[in-house]
């Protein structure tokens, strides 16, 4: 989609991460400030200007370039409110402010916010999934193409999501190990005559049983700290 079907419908904000990507963010400024006609704007927030402007004067080359020429085409392209708030201080810690801007306007507006930053994307659609019961305006997450296009941001995954495989610890193989290990000398015991078979096994057992409580005790305490 280009600025001009969403414009009239939606409050877009944008972030660092999106404005950082200046290749990008140039091709989209060329695509749709042409045919801009429009009052509304992309708005870019006071702590994501400062963040902007602290980044210009990075010690890491990169960041100081890409955020220089992300201020001077900004600074240069109709498509933007640049909110300064110079009577305070403003934190460059822009993700908490946008986060609340969204919210505080949630039910006012519909919102859109484009963004490369996946972190921030999860937080919005969390937010999103959490009021989809009070049918309040859902917050769109998109992103630039490489052909001057909005579009929507999908390829999300969340931070703590995680295959089962991949969940399951050391101490869940350890644990299944002698669990294993208890069945097996328990059918021995049961089946061989042999005495010194079955006290070795019986060992074996209690052995066996004396681990897993072990085991089960130090899951205890780590739940215990987790909370």
């Amino acid at each position: 989609m280009f600025l001009k079907d969403l414009i009239n419908e939606y409050q877009i904000y944008i972030d660092t991460s999106a404005l950082m990507n200046v290749e990008k963010l140039k091709e989209f400024i060329d695509k749709n400030e042409t045919s801009y006609y429009f009052r509304n704007k992309i708005i870019i927030l006071a702590n994501v200007h400062q963040e902007l402007m602290d980044l210009s004067t990075h010690k890491n080359k990169n960041k100081s370039t890409k955020a220089s020429r992300a201020l001077e085409l900004i600074k240069n392209s109709c498509l933007f409110d640049i909110k300064n708030e110079y009577k305070r201080k403003i934190k460059p810690f822009a993700d908490p402010k946008i986060l609340s801007t969204l919210i505080e306007n949630k039910e006012k507006q519909k919102q859109i916010l484009i963004t490369f930053d996946n972190k921030l994307a999860n937080a919005i659609y969390d937010i999103n999934k959490f009021e989809c019961l009070y049918q309040i305006n859902n917050i769109k997450v998109m992103k630039f193409n490489d052909f001057g296009e909005l579009i929507e941001y999908s390829s999300v995954k969340k931070p703590n999501e995680k295959s089962q495989l991949n969940s399951i610890n050391a101490f869940d193989y350890i644990e299944m190990v002698f669990l294993v290990l208890i069945i097996i000398s328990t059918i021995i015991i049961l089946t061989i005559n042999s005495r010194m078979i079955i006290n070795i096994f019986i060992g074996f057992l209690f052995l066996s049983i004396f681990i897993e409580f072990l085991l089960m005790l130090k899951r205890i305490i780590n739940k215990t700290r987790k909370h």
